[in-house]
């Protein structure tokens, strides 16, 4: 991690802040991107389902402004909080994605839980921590945008929550912005959610992988996974996600509503175990698996050549506040 703020040379924006501007703040979001494009004006993601929080509550149909619904949230089964097997590596406050300092030990944690009768296993994911890798966002420009790459990717940061009546978010829906860090933490800042009140299906952050003029896919069969930095203010479980051609609503394979079967946002993904203590996540998109609370592909498989988001849901628990902090996210090189 270079601790010293960065700039882009690059913003993409004139697309979304005309489009803003044509169909007004209240209709942007959704004329012009699903889940908001330009910077300060970044609308509630998709939603998801309750079964993600671990929880084993049930869902009931709760849209956002992103279009997003509960689903059954029972198929969870009961063993959800273990860490999806990502690898975990410890240590103190370097940095192993950007090779600065020491990761500590590795480890690999348990399995995840099970997707109950929707049938397969949510664990699995991980593999090893990868010093081969590419930047995705470093938070080191503060600023909303990822870094840009020569590949296209150039999309937004995004934080958003079901529809219960009291749940709030800081940064608020409407306007995301990165965390100060504390002098001599790990960097000088990270993205940052902490969420309270939800009680359906939860809140997430996370971001587009590139935005043209709306949401589009980005091919990542190049990788064989992310990477990334969390820390939470107490230990929780949380649902690290990849929305693909076939989960998110803008690949046109699953639906809004309808069948159960065939709806959106049930995306693929591990549960992750979050601490007090910065930890580097790795998973695998081979090691990723769906809930089973919507529409699955033939194959079971992640369509990494179609990815649209990169995302971390947060339970949704009465009286519970949940906090996260997230930083340096990559795409891994596995040999």
């Amino acid at each position: 991690m270079l601790n010293f703020r960065l700039s882009k040379a690059v913003r993409s924006t004139f697309s979304a802040r005309a489009c803003a501007l044509a169909w007004g703040p209240l209709l942007a979001s959704l004329a012009c991107n699903t889940y908001g494009a330009a910077p300060g004006d970044t609308s509630s993601p998709l939603g998801g389902s309750s079964a993600e929080s671990g929880m084993g509550s049930s869902g009931s149909p709760a849209a956002t402004a992103g279009g997003g619904s509960g689903a059954a949230g029972a198929e969870m089964g009961g063993t959800a909080s273990g860490s999806a097997g990502a690898q975990v590596s410890g240590g103190k406050a370097g940095d192993s994605v950007g090779g600065g300092g020491s990761a500590g030990a590795t480890t690999t944690s348990g399995a995840g839980g099970s997707a109950g009768s929707s049938g397969g296993s949510a664990g699995g994911g991980g593999g090893e921590a990868s010093t081969d890798v590419d930047m995705i966002d470093d938070m080191e420009d503060d600023d909303q945008q990822i870094d840009l790459s020569s590949d296209g990717r150039n999309g937004y940061w995004y934080v958003g929550g079901d529809t219960t009546v009291g749940g709030v978010t800081d940064p608020p829906t409407a306007k995301f912005k990165m965390a100060t860090l504390a002098a001599g933490d790990r960097s000088m800042y990270a993205a940052h959610l902490k969420a309270t009140g939800f009680t359906d299906w939860g809140s997430v952050i996370g971001f587009n992988l590139v935005e043209q003029s709306g949401v589009k896919p980005y091919d990542a069969s190049a990788y064989c996974g992310v990477q990334f930095w969390a820390k939470a203010a107490s230990a929780f479980t949380v649902r690290f996600r990849l929305p693909d051609g076939d989960t998110h609503q803008a690949g046109g394979v699953c639906v809004t509503s309808g069948a159960a079967n065939q709806l959106c946002y049930d995306h693929f993904g591990a549960f992750v175990q979050v601490t007090p203590a910065w930890k580097s996540f790795a998973v695998k998109f081979s090691a990723v698996a769906q809930i089973g609370t919507g529409y699955h592909p033939a194959d079971g498989k992640l369509k990494a050549n179609q990815l649209y988001a990169v995302e971390w849901a947060l339970p949704g628990q009465t009286g519970t506040a949940y906090e996260l902090w997230i930083d340096d996210v990559a795409f891994m090189k596995c040999k």
